[in-house]
């Protein structure tokens, strides 16, 4: 396992003229000031074995590449750079998983604010693992008192919101391609935890019936792709607001593919439906809005297919996005 610091790559990427973007960079040595703190996961380990096109492990490096030239750092909310874990000496899921656990834990303890890369949407598992153990330890939970003055601990309610294609429902004994939120509510199951689910983006041609059911089992929420539209905005907008007074805390989960090819070339999913950026930017700035948000990943995006690094431009705004808006509530 090999790891890199992001500014470390900027350094040879970019010319003299462009340096003062990677200034915005700064190395993560656990800070005190709070912050957002990038973390890369260049990985396919648990997805990547079983789908036609590889590729995702290049993604961090080339979201942060745009990300260095585009995003402006608030004074509110400086940007650290915690490096990438590199998978070139054949580390094993489940190991890999750990690292990211313990990393992204590390990251929250502190008080920051992770954003992970990937990278696989496997990234997703580890990073809502890490977010649940943490506001659910006995500090960090609020006590409340029931009808007969005892005093209990509740459960932290996590909500995930997904911005996918795919539910990644799939029901499966470990991680396959499409199964990662099956893995996360299996997860909460196992510690007693509440499951919140809000997917955004899903299409209809690429989840079977099945899944459309068991979602409706496990008591998930969703908004189609073809409903994701700025003529149809209020709806999302309530959406949005119902699924979030039922939560404590957000874990935004970003799959680039709920672009479509025309708009992000660089994700492993090819469609004609897709969400443009006006209506995800409409619903990022909601949802950060909130307070609630605690943790951000974005997966799957190719270099490879990526045209003119469109679609690491894309993921790259996602980021400035919630950062910008996270920021203000910090200001």
């Amino acid at each position: 396992m090999i790891f890199k610091q992001f500014n470390q790559w900027f350094n040879h990427v970019f010319s003299h003229e462009n340096y003062h973007t990677i200034t915005t960079f700064r190395p993560y040595t656990e800070q005190s000031r709070v912050g957002a703190v990038l973390f890369g996961v260049a990985s396919d380990l648990s997805l990547g074995r079983y789908r036609g096109r590889l590729g995702d492990s290049d993604g961090p490096e080339s979201i942060c590449r745009m990300l260095a030239i585009h995003h402006k750092c608030s004074p509110s909310l400086p940007l650290y750079d915690a490096g990438i874990i590199d998978d070139l000496d054949g580390l094993e899921f489940n190991e890999l998983q750990a690292v990211q656990y313990k990393k992204v834990s590390g990251f929250l303890a502190k008080g920051h604010f992770p954003v992970v890369l990937g990278g696989g949407h496997e990234i997703s598992i580890s990073s809502y693992q890490a977010l649940s153990d943490h506001v659910n330890q006995p500090e960090n939970l609020v006590s409340q008192v029931d009808e007969c003055s005892v005093y209990k601990e509740p459960k932290a309610r996590v909500g995930i919101i997904n911005f996918d294609a795919n539910f990644e429902l799939r029901p499966t004994l470990s991680p396959r391609v499409g199964s990662v939120f099956h893995s996360v509510a299996s997860f909460c199951t196992q510690n007693h935890r509440p499951f919140h689910y809000l997917g955004l983006g899903i299409c209809e041609r690429t989840n079977s019936q099945a899944t459309f059911e068991y979602a409706e089992q496990l008591g998930c929420h969703w908004l189609l792709d073809k409903d994701m539209t700025m003529r149809k905005k209020k709806s999302l907008q309530k959406k949005i607001d119902l699924f979030l007074s039922g939560v404590d805390y957000v874990h935004i989960s970003f799959d680039l593919s709920v672009f479509s090819a025309a708009v992000a070339s660089g994700v492993n999913l090819s469609r004609i439906q897709g969400a443009d950026w006006s209506i995800v930017e409409f619903a990022l700035n909601q949802i950060v809005s909130s307070g609630k948000v605690r943790l951000l990943d974005v997966a799957e995006l190719n270099p490879e297919f990526d045209s003119g690094h469109q679609t690491a431009k894309i993921a790259a705004k996602v980021v400035s996005t919630v950062l910008d808006n996270y920021s203000h509530l910090k200001g």
